[in-house]
Protein backbone atom coordinates (compact mmCIF):
# COMPACT_ATOMS: atom_id res chain seq x y z
CA UNK A 1 0.00 0.00 0.00
CA UNK A 2 1.37 3.82 -0.78
CA UNK A 3 1.21 5.96 1.98
CA UNK A 4 -0.87 5.36 5.16
CA UNK A 5 -3.85 3.62 5.38
CA UNK A 6 -7.10 5.75 4.64
CA UNK A 7 -10.31 4.97 6.43
CA UNK A 8 -12.37 4.08 3.73
CA UNK A 9 -12.10 6.84 1.16
CA UNK A 10 -11.95 10.82 1.62
CA UNK A 11 -9.03 12.41 3.15
CA UNK A 12 -9.50 16.31 4.14
CA UNK A 13 -6.95 17.02 5.84
CA UNK A 14 -7.05 19.77 9.08
CA UNK A 15 -5.11 22.14 7.08
CA UNK A 16 -7.60 22.42 4.18
CA UNK A 17 -10.49 22.91 6.96
CA UNK A 18 -8.72 25.79 9.12
CA UNK A 19 -8.56 27.69 5.64
CA UNK A 20 -12.10 27.79 5.32
CA UNK A 21 -12.59 27.81 8.62
CA UNK A 22 -10.96 31.22 9.04
CA UNK A 23 -12.87 32.09 6.15
CA UNK A 24 -16.42 31.19 7.30
CA UNK A 25 -15.68 32.73 10.91
CA UNK A 26 -16.27 36.66 9.72
CA UNK A 27 -18.58 36.10 6.77
CA UNK A 28 -20.97 33.16 6.58
CA UNK A 29 -20.72 32.02 10.45
CA UNK A 30 -22.72 35.30 11.60
CA UNK A 31 -25.02 34.72 9.01
CA UNK A 32 -25.56 31.27 9.64
CA UNK A 33 -26.32 32.42 13.19
CA UNK A 34 -29.18 34.91 12.46
CA UNK A 35 -30.95 32.20 10.74
CA UNK A 36 -30.60 29.18 12.97
CA UNK A 37 -29.60 30.67 16.11
CA UNK A 38 -25.88 31.13 17.79
CA UNK A 39 -26.71 27.76 20.05
CA UNK A 40 -27.49 26.23 16.85
CA UNK A 41 -24.16 26.61 15.14
CA UNK A 42 -20.94 24.62 15.99
CA UNK A 43 -17.14 25.41 14.35
CA UNK A 44 -14.90 24.52 17.15
CA UNK A 45 -12.53 21.76 15.81
CA UNK A 46 -13.99 19.19 18.41
CA UNK A 47 -17.37 19.43 17.23
CA UNK A 48 -16.19 19.00 13.46
CA UNK A 49 -14.42 16.49 14.31
CA UNK A 50 -17.36 14.43 15.82
CA UNK A 51 -19.00 15.42 12.59
CA UNK A 52 -16.64 14.28 10.19
CA UNK A 53 -17.53 10.60 10.50
CA UNK A 54 -21.03 8.49 10.50
CA UNK A 55 -21.38 4.87 11.14
CA UNK A 56 -19.25 4.05 8.20
CA UNK A 57 -14.85 4.03 8.19
CA UNK A 58 -15.40 7.34 6.21
CA UNK A 59 -13.84 10.87 7.26
CA UNK A 60 -14.20 13.74 5.99
CA UNK A 61 -14.21 17.68 7.91
CA UNK A 62 -16.79 19.78 7.75
CA UNK A 63 -16.18 23.50 7.98
CA UNK A 64 -19.19 24.07 9.88
CA UNK A 65 -22.62 22.54 11.33
CA UNK A 66 -26.14 23.77 11.88
CA UNK A 67 -29.16 22.50 13.03
CA UNK A 68 -32.31 23.57 11.48
CA UNK A 69 -35.86 23.32 13.40
CA UNK A 70 -37.96 23.76 10.27
CA UNK A 71 -38.36 24.11 6.47
CA UNK A 72 -38.08 28.36 6.46
CA UNK A 73 -34.50 27.96 8.31
CA UNK A 74 -33.42 25.02 5.59
CA UNK A 75 -34.22 27.25 2.95
CA UNK A 76 -32.85 30.15 4.01
CA UNK A 77 -29.23 28.31 5.07
CA UNK A 78 -29.92 26.85 1.13
CA UNK A 79 -29.90 30.16 -0.55
CA UNK A 80 -27.06 30.94 1.62
CA UNK A 81 -24.87 28.55 0.14
CA UNK A 82 -25.93 29.96 -3.04
CA UNK A 83 -24.65 33.43 -1.93
CA UNK A 84 -21.25 32.26 -0.45
CA UNK A 85 -21.15 28.91 -2.85
CA UNK A 86 -20.28 26.47 -0.04
CA UNK A 87 -21.75 22.89 0.07
CA UNK A 88 -24.66 21.24 2.55
CA UNK A 89 -24.76 18.15 3.23
CA UNK A 90 -28.38 17.65 5.30
CA UNK A 91 -27.75 14.79 8.01
CA UNK A 92 -30.46 13.14 10.13
CA UNK A 93 -28.86 10.58 12.84
CA UNK A 94 -25.51 9.63 11.39
CA UNK A 95 -26.05 5.85 10.73
CA UNK A 96 -25.26 5.63 7.09
CA UNK A 97 -22.62 3.07 6.40
CA UNK A 98 -21.24 4.35 3.36
CA UNK A 99 -20.59 7.87 3.68
CA UNK A 100 -23.37 9.40 3.05
CA UNK A 101 -23.15 12.35 5.12
CA UNK A 102 -19.18 12.75 5.09
CA UNK A 103 -18.11 16.11 3.04
CA UNK A 104 -16.11 15.53 0.01
CA UNK A 105 -15.00 19.12 0.17
CA UNK A 106 -13.52 21.27 2.58
CA UNK A 107 -16.52 24.33 2.18
CA UNK A 108 -19.48 22.04 3.38
CA UNK A 109 -21.73 22.88 6.19
CA UNK A 110 -23.22 19.81 7.73
CA UNK A 111 -26.64 21.05 8.12
CA UNK A 112 -28.48 18.32 11.13
CA UNK A 113 -32.22 17.59 10.40
CA UNK A 114 -32.73 15.72 13.37
CA UNK A 115 -35.01 18.22 15.30
CA UNK A 116 -37.43 18.45 12.63
CA UNK A 117 -38.80 15.29 13.68
CA UNK A 118 -42.70 15.99 14.30
CA UNK A 119 -45.81 15.00 12.86
CA UNK A 120 -47.21 17.57 10.91
CA UNK A 121 -50.22 15.31 9.91
CA UNK A 122 -52.58 12.25 10.76
CA UNK A 123 -54.83 11.09 8.43
CA UNK A 124 -56.65 8.22 9.53
CA UNK A 125 -59.20 7.80 6.97
CA UNK A 126 -56.60 7.51 3.97
CA UNK A 127 -53.59 5.14 6.18
CA UNK A 128 -51.70 8.56 5.69
CA UNK A 129 -49.36 10.11 7.77
CA UNK A 130 -47.09 13.14 7.08
CA UNK A 131 -43.74 13.66 8.94
CA UNK A 132 -40.70 15.65 9.58
CA UNK A 133 -37.39 14.41 7.94
CA UNK A 134 -36.13 13.52 11.73
CA UNK A 135 -38.61 11.48 13.11
CA UNK A 136 -37.49 8.00 14.19
CA UNK A 137 -38.24 4.67 12.24
CA UNK A 138 -39.26 3.07 16.20
CA UNK A 139 -40.69 6.52 17.42
CA UNK A 140 -42.92 6.59 14.25
CA UNK A 141 -44.40 2.97 14.71
CA UNK A 142 -44.80 3.71 18.48
CA UNK A 143 -46.96 7.17 17.63
CA UNK A 144 -49.28 5.25 15.14
CA UNK A 145 -49.76 2.07 16.41
CA UNK A 146 -52.51 2.22 18.97
CA UNK A 147 -54.24 3.47 16.36
CA UNK A 148 -53.97 -0.36 14.71
CA UNK A 149 -51.08 0.81 12.12
CA UNK A 150 -47.73 0.68 11.21
CA UNK A 151 -44.67 1.79 8.99
CA UNK A 152 -43.58 -1.10 7.13
CA UNK A 153 -39.92 -0.70 6.18
CA UNK A 154 -38.18 -1.90 9.22
CA UNK A 155 -34.39 -1.60 8.86
CA UNK A 156 -32.36 -3.55 12.15
CA UNK A 157 -31.46 0.28 12.80
CA UNK A 158 -34.86 1.55 13.66
CA UNK A 159 -34.33 2.99 17.03
CA UNK A 160 -32.35 5.36 15.48
CA UNK A 161 -33.09 5.40 11.20
CA UNK A 162 -34.65 8.70 10.56
CA UNK A 163 -37.69 8.90 8.21
CA UNK A 164 -35.29 11.40 5.92
CA UNK A 165 -32.52 9.27 5.71
CA UNK A 166 -34.67 6.24 4.77
CA UNK A 167 -36.03 8.33 2.02
CA UNK A 168 -32.69 9.35 0.72
CA UNK A 169 -31.57 6.30 0.88
CA UNK A 170 -34.35 4.40 -0.13
CA UNK A 171 -33.66 1.90 2.88
CA UNK A 172 -35.33 -1.88 3.06
CA UNK A 173 -34.91 -4.09 6.14
CA UNK A 174 -36.65 -6.76 7.49
CA UNK A 175 -40.38 -7.03 5.85
CA UNK A 176 -39.03 -5.68 1.95
CA UNK A 177 -39.20 -9.47 0.61
CA UNK A 178 -43.27 -9.03 1.08
CA UNK A 179 -43.89 -5.66 1.48
CA UNK A 180 -41.20 -3.94 -0.54
CA UNK A 181 -38.28 -0.86 0.53
CA UNK A 182 -39.29 3.13 1.08
CA UNK A 183 -40.07 3.67 -2.18
CA UNK A 184 -43.17 2.14 -2.01
CA UNK A 185 -44.65 3.81 1.05
CA UNK A 186 -43.96 7.76 0.31
CA UNK A 187 -46.88 8.87 -1.47
CA UNK A 188 -45.25 12.47 -1.37
CA UNK A 189 -42.74 15.24 -0.49
CA UNK A 190 -41.93 18.61 0.59
CA UNK A 191 -38.06 19.32 -0.83
CA UNK A 192 -35.97 22.51 -0.32
CA UNK A 193 -34.42 23.09 -3.88
CA UNK A 194 -30.75 23.57 -4.61
CA UNK A 195 -31.80 27.09 -5.03
CA UNK A 196 -33.80 27.38 -2.00
CA UNK A 197 -36.97 26.75 -3.68
CA UNK A 198 -39.89 24.81 -1.98
CA UNK A 199 -41.49 22.35 -3.47
CA UNK A 200 -44.10 20.01 -2.65
CA UNK A 201 -44.66 16.74 -4.73
CA UNK A 202 -47.05 13.97 -4.38
CA UNK A 203 -50.32 13.17 -3.91
CA UNK A 204 -52.71 11.50 -1.57
CA UNK A 205 -54.85 9.54 -4.67
CA UNK A 206 -53.53 6.07 -4.66
CA UNK A 207 -53.33 6.35 -8.58
CA UNK A 208 -51.25 9.60 -9.66
CA UNK A 209 -49.48 9.69 -13.19
CA UNK A 210 -49.91 13.05 -13.90
CA UNK A 211 -46.66 13.81 -15.05
CA UNK A 212 -42.86 12.30 -14.04
CA UNK A 213 -42.90 10.65 -11.17
CA UNK A 214 -40.28 13.16 -9.17
CA UNK A 215 -41.49 11.40 -5.57
CA UNK A 216 -39.23 8.54 -7.08
CA UNK A 217 -36.91 10.29 -8.64
CA UNK A 218 -35.95 11.98 -5.09
CA UNK A 219 -36.64 9.14 -3.02
CA UNK A 220 -33.08 6.75 -3.18
CA UNK A 221 -31.04 10.48 -4.28
CA UNK A 222 -29.06 10.63 -1.21
CA UNK A 223 -29.52 14.63 -0.66
CA UNK A 224 -28.09 15.31 -4.12
CA UNK A 225 -31.23 16.66 -5.53
CA UNK A 226 -32.78 18.60 -3.12
CA UNK A 227 -33.51 18.45 1.19
CA UNK A 228 -36.42 16.93 2.04
CA UNK A 229 -38.26 18.56 4.98
CA UNK A 230 -41.52 16.22 4.92
CA UNK A 231 -42.56 13.66 4.03
CA UNK A 232 -45.99 11.92 3.73
CA UNK A 233 -46.25 8.20 4.30
CA UNK A 234 -48.65 4.92 3.68
CA UNK A 235 -49.66 3.22 6.89
CA UNK A 236 -50.51 -0.35 7.50
CA UNK A 237 -52.98 -1.83 9.14
CA UNK A 238 -51.53 -4.33 11.69
CA UNK A 239 -51.63 -8.06 11.22
CA UNK A 240 -53.72 -9.85 13.89
CA UNK A 241 -51.09 -11.99 14.23
CA UNK A 242 -46.52 -12.19 13.64
CA UNK A 243 -45.33 -15.13 14.43
CA UNK A 244 -41.36 -16.67 13.08
CA UNK A 245 -39.89 -20.02 12.50
CA UNK A 246 -36.32 -20.60 12.08
CA UNK A 247 -34.61 -23.79 10.76
CA UNK A 248 -30.20 -24.14 11.28
CA UNK A 249 -28.64 -25.65 8.48
CA UNK A 250 -24.93 -27.11 8.30
CA UNK A 251 -23.78 -24.55 5.78
CA UNK A 252 -24.49 -21.04 4.74
CA UNK A 253 -25.15 -22.50 1.12
CA UNK A 254 -27.62 -24.74 2.24
CA UNK A 255 -29.51 -22.26 4.12
CA UNK A 256 -29.35 -20.20 1.05
CA UNK A 257 -30.63 -22.76 -0.90
CA UNK A 258 -33.79 -23.17 1.55
CA UNK A 259 -34.48 -19.53 1.56
CA UNK A 260 -34.98 -19.77 -2.51
CA UNK A 261 -36.81 -22.43 -1.76
CA UNK A 262 -39.54 -20.96 0.34
CA UNK A 263 -39.80 -18.22 -1.67
CA UNK A 264 -40.86 -20.33 -4.92
CA UNK A 265 -43.33 -22.30 -2.70
CA UNK A 266 -45.26 -18.91 -1.94
CA UNK A 267 -45.26 -19.34 1.61
CA UNK A 268 -45.12 -14.68 0.84
CA UNK A 269 -43.07 -14.30 4.04
CA UNK A 270 -43.15 -10.59 5.79
CA UNK A 271 -39.39 -11.14 6.95
CA UNK A 272 -36.96 -14.10 5.73
CA UNK A 273 -33.33 -13.25 7.52
CA UNK A 274 -30.00 -15.27 7.82
CA UNK A 275 -27.28 -15.11 10.14
CA UNK A 276 -24.39 -17.38 9.26
CA UNK A 277 -22.14 -19.00 12.76
CA UNK A 278 -19.91 -16.15 12.74
CA UNK A 279 -22.94 -13.93 13.63
CA UNK A 280 -24.55 -16.14 15.82
CA UNK A 281 -21.84 -16.54 17.90
CA UNK A 282 -21.18 -12.53 18.48
CA UNK A 283 -25.19 -12.06 19.11
CA UNK A 284 -24.65 -14.76 21.90
CA UNK A 285 -21.62 -13.00 23.28
CA UNK A 286 -23.08 -9.64 23.38
CA UNK A 287 -26.32 -10.40 24.41
CA UNK A 288 -25.01 -13.08 27.14
CA UNK A 289 -28.56 -14.48 27.61
CA UNK A 290 -29.28 -16.03 24.04
CA UNK A 291 -28.08 -19.68 23.10
CA UNK A 292 -28.41 -21.03 19.63
CA UNK A 293 -27.56 -24.35 18.67
CA UNK A 294 -24.64 -25.48 16.91
CA UNK A 295 -24.87 -24.77 13.08
CA UNK A 296 -23.40 -23.08 9.84
CA UNK A 297 -26.38 -20.78 9.16
CA UNK A 298 -30.16 -19.95 10.53
CA UNK A 299 -33.21 -19.06 8.24
CA UNK A 300 -35.64 -17.09 10.39
CA UNK A 301 -38.69 -16.81 8.59
CA UNK A 302 -42.25 -14.67 9.48
CA UNK A 303 -45.22 -15.33 8.36
CA UNK A 304 -48.30 -12.23 9.31
CA UNK A 305 -51.73 -12.51 8.73
CA UNK A 306 -54.83 -13.83 10.81
CA UNK A 307 -53.85 -16.60 13.04
CA UNK A 308 -55.53 -19.73 11.61
CA UNK A 309 -53.82 -19.22 8.37
CA UNK A 310 -50.45 -18.28 9.71
CA UNK A 311 -50.28 -21.43 12.24
CA UNK A 312 -51.26 -23.38 9.05
CA UNK A 313 -47.96 -22.03 6.74
CA UNK A 314 -46.17 -22.46 10.00
CA UNK A 315 -46.76 -26.00 9.95
CA UNK A 316 -46.05 -26.44 6.13
CA UNK A 317 -43.12 -24.31 6.94
CA UNK A 318 -41.69 -26.49 9.39
CA UNK A 319 -41.64 -29.49 6.98
CA UNK A 320 -39.90 -27.40 4.44
CA UNK A 321 -37.04 -26.48 6.42
CA UNK A 322 -36.76 -30.26 7.05
CA UNK A 323 -37.33 -31.57 3.61
CA UNK A 324 -34.17 -29.28 2.82
CA UNK A 325 -31.68 -30.67 5.55
CA UNK A 326 -32.07 -28.56 8.75
CA UNK A 327 -30.25 -29.77 11.79
CA UNK A 328 -33.20 -28.39 13.97
CA UNK A 329 -36.32 -26.30 13.87
CA UNK A 330 -38.13 -23.49 16.29
CA UNK A 331 -41.07 -21.89 16.05
CA UNK A 332 -41.93 -18.92 17.56
CA UNK A 333 -45.89 -19.19 18.40
CA UNK A 334 -46.48 -16.32 21.21
CA UNK A 335 -45.47 -12.39 20.47
CA UNK A 336 -42.70 -12.32 23.19
CA UNK A 337 -40.42 -14.92 21.96
CA UNK A 338 -40.74 -13.74 18.26
CA UNK A 339 -39.48 -10.14 19.51
CA UNK A 340 -37.02 -12.29 21.36
CA UNK A 341 -36.01 -13.58 17.68
CA UNK A 342 -35.84 -10.17 16.07
CA UNK A 343 -34.00 -8.58 18.80
CA UNK A 344 -31.31 -11.03 18.63
CA UNK A 345 -31.43 -10.17 14.65
CA UNK A 346 -31.44 -6.99 15.00
CA UNK A 347 -27.84 -7.03 17.84
CA UNK A 348 -26.00 -8.85 14.79
CA UNK A 349 -23.70 -5.59 13.56
CA UNK A 350 -23.28 -4.34 17.14
CA UNK A 351 -22.66 -7.74 18.23
CA UNK A 352 -19.92 -7.75 15.33
CA UNK A 353 -18.37 -4.25 16.10
CA UNK A 354 -17.02 -5.49 18.90
CA UNK A 355 -15.18 -8.45 17.76
CA UNK A 356 -12.49 -6.09 16.12
CA UNK A 357 -11.30 -2.29 16.09
CA UNK A 358 -12.63 -1.92 12.45
CA UNK A 359 -16.12 -3.52 11.32
CA UNK A 360 -17.58 -2.27 7.78
CA UNK A 361 -20.94 -3.58 6.84
CA UNK A 362 -21.76 -4.17 3.05
CA UNK A 363 -24.78 -4.32 1.64
CA UNK A 364 -24.42 -6.55 -1.86
CA UNK A 365 -27.81 -7.83 -3.23
CA UNK A 366 -28.28 -10.60 -5.86
CA UNK A 367 -30.85 -12.38 -7.97
CA UNK A 368 -32.56 -15.08 -5.47
CA UNK A 369 -31.13 -17.87 -7.75
CA UNK A 370 -27.62 -17.05 -6.75
CA UNK A 371 -27.80 -16.46 -3.59
CA UNK A 372 -26.28 -19.73 -2.82
CA UNK A 373 -23.61 -18.89 -4.48
CA UNK A 374 -22.70 -15.77 -3.47
CA UNK A 375 -22.43 -17.31 -0.11
CA UNK A 376 -19.30 -19.45 -1.43
CA UNK A 377 -18.25 -16.30 -2.44
CA UNK A 378 -18.09 -14.62 0.19
CA UNK A 379 -15.97 -17.36 1.88
CA UNK A 380 -13.37 -17.60 -0.91
CA UNK A 381 -12.86 -13.55 -1.04
CA UNK A 382 -12.18 -13.90 2.97
CA UNK A 383 -9.51 -16.95 2.70
CA UNK A 384 -7.84 -15.62 -0.06
CA UNK A 385 -7.25 -12.36 1.75
CA UNK A 386 -7.24 -13.43 5.07
CA UNK A 387 -9.78 -11.14 6.10
CA UNK A 388 -12.73 -12.54 8.62
CA UNK A 389 -16.18 -11.50 7.54
CA UNK A 390 -19.72 -12.91 9.16
CA UNK A 391 -22.54 -12.61 7.31
CA UNK A 392 -26.54 -11.50 7.75
CA UNK A 393 -29.44 -9.93 5.93
CA UNK A 394 -32.75 -10.14 3.89
CA UNK A 395 -32.06 -13.42 2.34
CA UNK A 396 -35.63 -13.51 0.96
CA UNK A 397 -35.22 -10.78 -1.27
CA UNK A 398 -31.09 -11.50 -2.08
CA UNK A 399 -29.50 -8.64 0.11
CA UNK A 400 -26.68 -9.75 1.89
CA UNK A 401 -24.55 -7.95 4.65
CA UNK A 402 -21.44 -9.22 4.95
CA UNK A 403 -19.48 -7.54 7.48
CA UNK A 404 -15.27 -7.26 7.25
CA UNK A 405 -13.41 -7.46 10.53
CA UNK A 406 -9.84 -5.98 10.81
CA UNK A 407 -7.84 -3.77 12.48
CA UNK A 408 -7.10 -0.41 10.28
CA UNK A 409 -4.09 0.38 12.22
CA UNK A 410 -2.13 -2.60 10.79
CA UNK A 411 -1.22 -1.49 7.32
CA UNK A 412 -0.96 -4.85 5.46
CA UNK A 413 -4.18 -5.58 7.26
CA UNK A 414 -6.30 -2.64 6.25
CA UNK A 415 -4.61 -2.99 2.63
CA UNK A 416 -6.04 -6.85 2.34
CA UNK A 417 -9.48 -5.52 3.73
CA UNK A 418 -9.69 -2.75 0.71
CA UNK A 419 -8.63 -5.40 -1.75
CA UNK A 420 -11.61 -7.73 0.54
CA UNK A 421 -14.12 -4.80 -0.11
CA UNK A 422 -13.46 -4.45 -4.20
CA UNK A 423 -13.67 -8.37 -5.06
CA UNK A 424 -17.08 -8.69 -3.00
CA UNK A 425 -18.30 -5.93 -5.02
CA UNK A 426 -16.75 -7.37 -8.06
CA UNK A 427 -18.55 -11.13 -7.09
CA UNK A 428 -21.84 -9.24 -6.45
CA UNK A 429 -21.52 -7.83 -9.84
CA UNK A 430 -20.81 -10.83 -12.00
CA UNK A 431 -23.92 -12.57 -9.91
CA UNK A 432 -26.29 -9.83 -11.95
CA UNK A 433 -26.47 -8.13 -8.71
CA UNK A 434 -25.31 -5.20 -6.97
CA UNK A 435 -22.99 -3.25 -4.43
CA UNK A 436 -25.89 -1.62 -2.35
CA UNK A 437 -29.45 -3.19 -2.15
CA UNK A 438 -30.08 -0.55 0.41
CA UNK A 439 -27.36 1.31 1.72
CA UNK A 440 -26.56 3.83 -0.83
CA UNK A 441 -23.50 4.84 -2.95
CA UNK A 442 -22.56 7.67 -0.42
CA UNK A 443 -18.44 8.10 -0.89
CA UNK A 444 -18.02 4.26 0.41
CA UNK A 445 -18.79 3.12 -3.38
CA UNK A 446 -17.73 5.33 -6.04
CA UNK A 447 -15.86 3.44 -7.93
CA UNK A 448 -18.13 0.45 -8.53
CA UNK A 449 -20.51 3.25 -10.22
CA UNK A 450 -19.09 2.52 -13.61
CA UNK A 451 -18.44 -0.67 -12.99
CA UNK A 452 -22.35 -1.35 -12.77
CA UNK A 453 -23.59 1.44 -15.58
CA UNK A 454 -22.70 2.10 -18.77
CA UNK A 455 -21.29 5.10 -19.88
CA UNK A 456 -24.81 6.27 -21.61
CA UNK A 457 -26.11 5.80 -17.98
CA UNK A 458 -23.63 7.36 -16.13
CA UNK A 459 -23.91 10.41 -18.42
CA UNK A 460 -27.52 10.58 -17.67
CA UNK A 461 -27.25 10.62 -13.83
CA UNK A 462 -24.30 13.64 -14.31
CA UNK A 463 -27.02 15.65 -16.56
CA UNK A 464 -30.02 15.13 -13.86
CA UNK A 465 -27.80 16.20 -10.99
CA UNK A 466 -27.14 19.23 -13.09
CA UNK A 467 -30.73 20.20 -13.86
CA UNK A 468 -31.55 20.08 -9.94
CA UNK A 469 -28.32 21.38 -8.67
CA UNK A 470 -26.22 23.46 -11.42
CA UNK A 471 -23.83 24.90 -8.91
CA UNK A 472 -23.21 21.64 -7.15
CA UNK A 473 -24.48 22.98 -3.32
CA UNK A 474 -25.81 19.44 -2.48
CA UNK A 475 -23.68 16.57 -1.30
CA UNK A 476 -20.74 17.49 -3.98
CA UNK A 477 -18.78 14.08 -4.55
CA UNK A 478 -21.87 11.92 -3.60
CA UNK A 479 -22.87 9.60 -6.46
CA UNK A 480 -21.23 11.56 -8.51
CA UNK A 481 -17.64 12.26 -8.54
CA UNK A 482 -15.70 15.67 -8.68
CA UNK A 483 -12.47 16.37 -9.92
CA UNK A 484 -9.69 15.52 -7.85
CA UNK A 485 -11.84 13.81 -4.84
CA UNK A 486 -10.02 11.35 -3.15
CA UNK A 487 -11.71 8.23 -2.76
CA UNK A 488 -10.15 4.80 -2.87
CA UNK A 489 -9.41 2.76 -5.78
CA UNK A 490 -8.05 -0.26 -6.98
CA UNK A 491 -4.47 1.83 -6.40
CA UNK A 492 -4.62 1.86 -2.64
CA UNK A 493 -3.83 -2.12 -2.82
CA UNK A 494 -1.11 -2.43 -5.59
Amino acid sequence: MRGSPRKGGLKITLEELMEHKLDWEGTIIPELKEIVGEENVLNHVIDLYVYSRDASIDTGWPAAVAFAHNTEEVSKVVKLANKYEFSIIPRGAGSNVCGGVIPAKPDCLILVVARMNKVVDLDLENFLITVEPGMVCLDLNNYIEPYGFYFVPDPASDKTATIGGMVNNNSGGIRAVKYGVTEQWVMGLEVVLADGTVVHIGNKAIKYVCGYDLVSLFVGSEGTLGIITKAMLKMQPLPEVRLVASGYFDTAFAAGKCVREIIRRGFDPSGTEIMDYKTLKAVEEYSGKVKFPECGAVVVVELDGNREDVEMRLDRLELVFKEMGALQTEVARDAETCEQVWAARKAAFPALTLRRPTARMEDVSVPLENLPVMFQKIDEVSKKNGIEIATFGHAGDGNLHPILLWDERDPDQHRRALQTLIDLWHAAVNLEGTVTGEHGIGVSKLMMMPVEHEAAVLELTKKIKQAFDPKNILCPGHVIPIPGQKFFTEEDVS
